[in-house]
């Protein structure tokens, strides 16, 4: 049996609540996404790993930390983790576009596929899919909504030199 840990942590975005399964950070949600989220198989425990992962989320939301280093899985389609492998490359404080996603993910028509990737992100933050714009320079598309998408930009941007 696998035992799935959670905790919470309040941010300037909202509550997140942040999953451990095997050894390793699972998911992160949004409040909005609590829905989908199940805590009757879970257990709410603060194991040192969600405790590092909390002490990394809230480094970031400071300004202080530009990557995370905790375990983490990386979970969806073979398209989809080249997406997510793809977004990990886009550095601390840059933005790219779906196509320039799509483009290094194989297929440069799979636009619409790099959006639904994003949206279907289980670490949000982590996997940063909030760096990703349209063509046009328009802030589109995120599953929390595309003011928290412009938070974490405004982050990023503002403490790009520290």
């Amino acid at each position: 049996m696998i035992i799935i840990f959670y905790t919470t942590l309040q941010t300037i975005v909202g509550i997140l609540f942040i999953i451990e399964k095997d050894g390793a950070i699972d998911s992160i949600l949004f409040e909005k996404g609590i829905k989908s989220f199940n805590t009757d198989k879970c257990i709410l425990k603060e194991t040192s790993l969600l405790k590092e992962c909390k002490d990394q989320l809230e480094s970031y939301f400071r300004g202080k930390l530009k990557k995370f280093s905790f375990p983490f899985n990386i979970s969806g389609t073979p398209f989809q983790k080249t997406v997510y492998k793809n977004l990990l490359e886009v550095p601390y404080g840059s933005l790219t576009t779906y196509k320039d996603i799509a483009i290094k993910s194989g297929n440069p028509f799979a636009c619409r596929a790099v959006g639904m990737a994003n949206n279907r992100n289980k670490l949000p933050i982590v996997i940063p899919c909030h760096r990703v714009i349209a063509s046009s320079g328009n802030l589109c598309g995120y599953s929390s909504g595309v003011d928290i998408k412009k938070i974490l930009i405004d982050i990023e941007k503002n403490n790009l030199y520290l």
